[in-house]
């Protein structure tokens, strides 16, 4: 699992987080939105201190004149292969609320623990 994750606290996680993208999966895939709310994307990266991989859904919220909100959420994967099985099987919505291992949420940029 990427070294982010060995960390207690989120901002701390959040300061050493620092990727490389390794594959651009775009908005969409298998009839589904591989984000949260209005727009969005993922895209498979490694971790630049420990070289695991890591799935990055990212999201953009807009509401009527209301100020934009934006959402990263890092998924630690084990393999090329289980990002792209996470892609065809979940969309945004799911991925946050069905991935059973340590995630890493920013919200505006506020780093919680998923």
């Amino acid at each position: 699992m990427c070294c982010i994750f060995a960390e207690d606290d989120p901002e701390v996680a959040k300061e050493k987080w620092s990727s490389q993208i390794v594959q651009e999966y775009g908005s969409h895939c298998n009839g589904h939105c591989l984000y949260t709310w209005d727009r969005g994307e993922r895209y498979l990266a490694r971790c630049r201190h420990c070289g695991k991989l890591l799935l990055i859904q990212e999201s953009e919220y807009s509401f009527c004149g209301a100020d934009e909100s934006f959402y990263t959420d890092i998924f630690p994967v084990k393999s090329t292969e289980e990002a792209e099985f996470l892609n065809q099987e979940y969309d945004g919505f799911s991925l946050e609320s069905e991935f059973k291992r340590k995630a890493l949420f920013l919200t505006n940029g506020k780093p919680s623990w998923h």
